[in-house]
């Protein structure tokens, strides 16, 4: 996923919440297609990692140097 502002649409995060939907979004929308590839490459580790352990529904950031949570929000 490429937009992360889903998270800010009240129908679209319903839809994804009735769903469980796991989803991964590159936080960078002006990203080329190679650095987009690149950064999930190297937070494919995380992600799978993430993905396997934790149900939905969730959104998470793919930034350079690691993936966050977005929505739900954790406390920290």
């Amino acid at each position: 996923m490429k937009d992360d502002k889903i998270r800010f649409r009240p129908a679209e995060l319903e839809a994804l919440t009735l769903a469980g939907v796991r989803a991964f979004c590159l936080i960078n929308a002006n990203l080329r297609g190679q650095e987009m590839a690149k950064r999930l490459v190297e937070q494919l580790e995380t992600i799978n990692r993430i993905a396997a352990e934790q149900a939905g529904p969730y959104i998470y950031g793919v930034y350079a140097d690691g993936v966050r949570a977005l929505w739900p929000r954790v406390a920290t």
